[in-house]
């Protein structure tokens, strides 16, 4: 079964559900973040899951997958699926379910969910998000993540004017927020983030320890554990298994190296950013950067890019770095649903068959 197996449905066939529970969706590539709240009171300390975005089939029953952590915790008995990586329907539509199950365990509530949405996604990437959105939820509408994240943010100053990076998995995605959402176009999206950082660390590994084998989860782990770059200086010694022995190895060096073209990939997005700003913003812009997705963690990365776009940019810019970047986006989105009118929802009209 493929994503364009679609079938027509009222979008509450399963039965009456009662109340309205709002949902903000930041699907990543390892993790995804859901907060949701009942009511606007909740919006200050919403619940919150982070479930690894990840599938596998289950060892005991046949058709059957698992997702989330029991799915890392089988990953060395089975291949690793990634939901919105596969064309088979049935990974995007049991991990719809899941994320289903993880807000509304009973099933008694209508899920109405904000869900994080790049302009200018691909086509095929739009198609399995929205699939995927369309089977959970009762109503949906997708936003661009650069205006939920400064909607998250909460500053009034800081949303009229400003630049905002997402260090993701995929790319470094560099977007000026205008007091609203960013047209088509205007960000700069530089190809490379987190999985190319972990591929250069683990070809480095590999070359120094031909024999040695990683999964693309455990090279994740490392890097998060250990990515940094200059100014921080870091030990980075790890534990391995290697040839029927126990050692300790220092990669200090290499994940340097794997870490340090990302100062470059933002550099580069933020150039693109300013050349088309408007020239009477451009010192606003600069004074309100704020960085946030996963590679934000990185140890040393505020204090870095403090230093080069100070040097190449402006002597009073102002790079901020939120207390948990990775929520921020499903914070936003939670807060739009929230304050998003009846009539600015989509109603799903296809699940999968």
């Amino acid at each position: 079964m493929h994503v364009d197996q679609l079938e027509p449905v009222a979008p509450c066939a399963t039965g009456p559900r009662y109340g309205i529970v709002r949902v903000g969706l930041d699907l990543g590539f390892h993790s995804t973040v859901i907060q949701a709240a009942d009511r606007l009171g909740e919006l200050l300390l919403p619940r919150t899951w982070r479930i690894p975005t990840w599938a596998v089939p289950s060892p005991t029953e046949d058709e059957c997958l698992v997702f989330g952590e029991e799915a890392l915790r089988l990953r060395d008995a089975a291949r690793l699926v990634h939901p919105l990586e596969t064309s088979d329907a049935a990974v995007l539509e049991g991990f719809a379910e899941a994320l289903q199950a993880a807000v509304d365990p009973g099933g008694e509530s209508q899920l109405w969910a904000v869900v994080g949405c790049p302009q200018g996604a691909a086509p095929e990437q739009l198609k399995r998000l929205r699939a995927m959105a369309h089977h959970a939820f009762d109503r949906i509408r997708l936003l661009d993540p650069a205006l939920l994240m400064a909607t998250s943010f909460g500053s009034n100053e800081v949303a009229r004017h400003s630049i905002w990076i997402d260090m993701g998995s995929s790319a470094v995605r560099v977007t000026p927020i205008h007091g609203g959402s960013p047209e088509p176009g205007e960000a700069a999206v530089i190809p490379g983030g987190g999985r190319a950082v972990d591929m250069r660390l683990g070809n480095a590994l590999l070359k120094r320890f031909p024999d040695l084998r990683l999964t693309d989860v455990t090279l994740a782990g490392i890097k998060e554990r250990f990515a940094h770059v200059p100014p921080v200086v870091a030990k980075c010694n790890l534990r391995i298994r290697f040839r029927a022995s126990e050692q300790v190895i220092d990669i200090a060096e290499h994940v340097r190296r794997a870490c340090e073209p990302v100062i470059g990939e933002v550099l580069d997005g933020l150039r693109r950013v300013l050349a088309s700003c408007p020239s009477d913003a451009v010192e606003e812009m600069l004074a309100n950067i704020v960085i946030a997705g996963g590679g934000a963690r990185m140890a040393g990365v505020q204090a870095r890019l403090i230093a080069e776009v100070r040097d190449r940019f402006s002597h009073e810019a102002v790079v901020r770095l939120p207390e948990d970047p990775n929520v921020l986006v499903a914070n936003g989105a939670l807060r739009w649903a929230h304050f998003l009118r009846e009539e600015d929802w989509e109603i799903p009209l296809f699940r999968f068959s």
